[in-house]
């Protein structure tokens, strides 16, 4: 129990103040424990830093990986792999827009920003699980497409779910609301979901 609430108070502060500003003495503080659990459960603040890059990870996956387990699409199924996209797509894009991730996506974007060690375990550990399966996606629905294109087709549609959490802010004041309540949340992740949709089907419309 201590060692799960020093890693959600960490990644908090490693989130908001980056590893340099973050202290671990601010940590165990907040944490309301000594500064010696961190010494024992990770060995100082490195290991701190690094531990809360595989809890994310860990998180992540055990949100994301039910949804991939659900995705099976025939090769040749273009329908199929584009509806599948849209699902997963839905669905990461629900999790970006929870605020119980908040504090995990400003952790990952200091580490998207200047990479550390952490970012490789966060890459490994869940960026590639989910690129690669909408790599593969992307690849049926769009056959016409060549490897660099399928990659470039994917971070694009992805990366529409990543802003709807990093880009929080600039949304709330496009939609002129203060908050994100669940009726804009809707809008925001049905929209990412039609884009996605035009760019595998390439549907004329889509093109006006």
């Amino acid at each position: 129990m201590i060692r799960k609430h020093l890693l959600e108070t960490a990644i908090h502060q490693f989130g908001e103040r980056g590893f340099d500003g973050a202290s671990t003495r601010s940590i165990a503080a907040t944490a309301d424990t000594a500064m010696s659990s961190i010494t024992y459960h990770f060995g100082g603040k490195e290991g701190l830093y690094l531990a809360c890059a595989d809890y994310i990870v860990e998180e992540v996956r055990d949100r994301i990986t039910p949804l991939l387990s659900t995705v099976e699409v025939e090769d040749s199924d273009r329908s199929g792999a584009t509806e599948a996209v849209c699902f997963l797509l839905r669905g990461f894009a629900g999790i970006m827009m929870s605020e119980e991730t908040a504090p995990w996506a400003r952790f990952v974007s200091n580490e998207l920003q200047q990479p550390t060690e952490a970012f490789e375990r966060i890459a490994t550990g869940a960026i590639d699980l989910i690129m690669a399966k909408v790599v593969e996606l992307v690849g049926i629905a769009r056959p016409d497409l060549d490897e660099i294109h399928r990659r470039s087709v994917a971070i694009t549609i992805w990366g529409q779910a990543i802003f709807l959490r990093l880009g929080r802010a600039s949304i709330e004041r496009l939609l002129e609301a203060n908050t994100m309540n669940a009726a804009a949340a809707e809008l925001m992740i049905d929209r990412v979901v039609a884009n996605a949709r035009c760019i595998l089907t390439q549907s004329p419309e889509c093109r006006q």
